[in-house]
């Protein structure tokens, strides 16, 4: 019987540990530069820090 590919998925959590991997990606998904995170009011590091409680 041939197995699908729902049976090798495996989710796992994202912890803490993967937060600098997690805005990389963040990052490139959505092109977004430091520049136009301090036009839209953020500060450095900031969003980082938002995201935390997510992950």
């Amino acid at each position: 019987m041939a197995t699908s590919i729902k049976d090798k998925l495996m989710i796992k959590p994202v912890t803490l540990k993967y937060i600098d991997q997690y805005n990389e990606l963040m990052r490139y998904v959505f092109q977004v530069t430091d520049r136009q995170l301090q036009e839209s009011g953020y500060e450095k590091g900031e969003l980082i820090r938002s995201k935390r409680p997510v992950l």
